[in-house]
């Protein structure tokens, strides 16, 4: 109990004392992206749930662990517009040490047109960005487990190219019998090495400290996950800079900036989230990310944009599930991820 609330003190604490503030302009968001449909399905984000799924690690190095041993997951998302990413991770125990996995990352714009300056096209281009990470998680007692993650960032849009290098850090305390898992990340520490510009100009990685809250019912096919995302800064609006001091074209009024509520800027850090379980085979996702809603929501036709969700199935030694994540009402995303577990195919192959 003690080194449970040691933990959480730490949780709340240690952010608002080693840093104050979110960078606006970052490189490499792309590293962010939902690594499998069960993580697009819950909102984006996913650091709390100890389990088997061996892509859940890659936003929280410290849920690695011996369920993960020798299982591989292949992921593959249609993207915003003409754009789409993959995720690979394959997963080993190494008794009394501890878990590693290997992961790759890579996000594909797609092709466009080279023109000139009297706008004829001359040729064509492509962009894409890749991220390549080596993560490892160790027990520390029975249910305190730490994990971290090193990240290799490379990214090549037409001749322009960087490279940067960013570490993860996360914290997860699980108690099995309680069916309770709380955990603590900081996300890509980490700096830009190389630049796009030839002045040298660099951007930091978008840095992020996140608390995540899950529990599932002990009676009852239902799991809560609770993920607070971008602890380290308070206030996550926007206030367009083109506005300010601004007068409207038409009246010759100011134009007036509506300033945001203490409710709105706290639930702009909020992704709440549900799983339904039925019994091992089917796992069914919904989630609502209200930031995503605020900042993306197209005004008089909102739709879905926010909501999200998925559905698993475990078919003898694999897992195959689909995720769907609404941007606007124009631009969504759909997921899908197969994971194999080659411990268990070698159990089916004995057996018959």
């Amino acid at each position: 109990m003690r080194i449970h609330f040691l933990f959480l003190f730490l949780c709340f604490f240690t952010p608002s004392v080693i840093f104050a503030q979110v960078e606006t302009q970052t490189s490499f968001d792309f590293i962010d992206l939902p690594s499998s449909s069960r993580v697009a399905g819950m909102g984006g984000e996913l650091n709390n749930i100890k389990d088997g799924d061996l892509s859940l690690a890659y936003g929280n190095p410290a849920l690695l662990n011996a369920k993960m041993d020798n299982q591989a997951v292949f992921s593959y998302s249609s993207y915003l517009a003409s754009s789409s990413y993959g995720f690979f991770s394959y997963g080993r125990d190494v008794k009394n040490i501890g878990t590693f996995s290997v992961n790759l990352l890579f996000l594909n714009y797609g092709s466009f047109d080279e023109t000139d300056n009297s706008g004829q096209i001359v040729g064509q281009f492509k962009a894409k960005e890749t991220g390549f990470t080596l993560a490892g998680s160790r027990m520390i007692g029975e249910r305190l487990s730490a994990g971290l993650q090193m990240k290799f960032l490379f990214s090549n849009l037409e001749q322009y190219s960087a490279f940067g290098m960013g570490l993860d850090l996360g914290l997860t305390y699980h108690i099995e019998e309680e069916y309770l898992t709380t955990s603590f990340v900081m996300k890509n520490i980490g700096y830009q090495f190389t630049s796009y510009y030839d002045s040298g100009e660099k951007a930091a990685l978008p840095f992020n400290i996140q608390l995540g809250v899950s529990k599932k019912m002990k009676h009852a096919p239902f799991r809560l996950s609770l993920v607070l995302d971008n602890l380290q800064k308070w206030d996550l609006t926007y206030t367009d800079p083109n506005l300010i001091g601004k007068r409207d074209p038409l009246t010759g009024d100011p134009i007036e900036i509506e300033p945001s509520s203490f409710g709105d800027k706290l639930m702009r850090h909020v992704i709440f989230g549900g799983e339904v379980l039925i019994g091992d085979v089917i796992q069914i996702q919904l989630a609502y990310n209200y930031r995503r809603r605020k900042e993306l929501k197209l005004i008089n036709n909102p739709g879905m944009a926010g909501l999200s969700f998925g559905v698993g199935a475990k078919i003898k030694s694999m897992n195959v599930s689909y995720g769907y994540s609404s941007y606007t009402r124009s631009a969504n995303s759909h997921q899908f991820t197969l994971s194999l577990r080659f411990n268990e195919m070698k159990k089916e192959k004995i057996l018959n």
